[in-house]
C-alpha cells in the first residue's frame, strides 16, 4: 500500500467524523489546506505527522508535506525510554494510565507526540522523540550535554470496554497486561 493510499484512507475517515473541535489532534481545513496532526500506518500508530493536503481546482487532494518522526528507542548509551508503569484506579469505571519515563544525554531531546490505538485487546502506544531544535536560520541548534529525565502520563481509553485481559505495548519495547474484572461502564446508565 502506498503512502498516498494511506493518507487518502485516513482523509476519508476524517470526513466521516463530522464535527471538528479546536484540538490540535483533530484535522483543520482553511484556505484550501487540510492539516492532519497524525496518520497511522498498518504497522505504527501516528507514523506520519503534520500531514498537509491542498484541494486542487480539479477537486483532487495533493499531498503537500508530512513528517515521519522516530520512535524513542529503549534506553542505551545516548538515552531513550527506560520505564513504563501501569497505573489503574479501583473504583468503577476503572481508569488505566501508563507513566512513560525516558532519559536523554542531550538537553534538547524530549518526549514528543504520543499516539495509540486499540487492536483487539492490545493497546499499541507509539511514543515519539521531539524534532531536533532548529534556530531562526533553519540550522540545527547545539544542545547542552547533561541528563534530562522527562516523563508523560498516557490515558488508555478503557471506558466502555468489556471485561477481560488487555495488553499494552509501548514502542515494541515495553509490554504488560491488566484485567478488567467486569464490563467497564457506569452502573445503571
Amino acid at each position: 500500500m502506498t503512502i498516498q493510499k494511506i493518507f487518502y484512507a485516513a482523509f476519508l475517515q476524517f470526513l466521516i467524523v463530522g464535527t471538528v473541535f479546536s484540538n490540535p489532534e483533530n484535522p483543520s481545513f482553511k484556505d484550501g489546506i487540510l492539516n492532519i496532526d497524525s496518520v497511522g500506518s498498518v504497522t505504527q500508530a501516528g507514523e506520519y505527522q503534520d500531514v498537509r493536503f491542498q484541494l486542487t481546482e480539479q477537486g483532487e487532494w495533493k499531498l503537500l508535506d508530512y513528517k515521519q518522526r522516530s520512535l524513542i528507542p529503549k534506553v542505551d548509551d545516548s538515552g531513550g525510554l527506560h520505564t513504563v508503569e501501569l497505573i489503574t484506579t479501583d473504583a468503577l469505571p476503572i481508569q488505566a494510565f501508563l507513566k512513560v519515563s525516558a532519559a536523554f544525554t542531550m538537553g534538547c531531546d524530549d518526549i514528543g507526540n504520543v499516539r495509540q490505538r486499540l487492536l483487539g485487546n492490545t493497546f499499541e502506544v507509539s511514543v515519539y522523540i521531539t524534532d531536533p531544535a532548529i534556530d531562526e536560520d533553519g540550522e540545527p541548534m547545539s544542545c547542552t550535554q547533561g541528563f534530562v529525565n522527562p516523563s508523560v502520563i498516557i490515558e488508555l481509553p478503557v471506558y466502555g470496554l468489556p471485561e477481560g485481559e488487555y495488553t499494552y505495548n509501548v514502542n515494541g519495547e515495553f509490554s504488560g497486561t491488566f484485567n478488567l474484572t467486569s464490563d467497564n461502564a457506569l452502573i445503571g446508565y
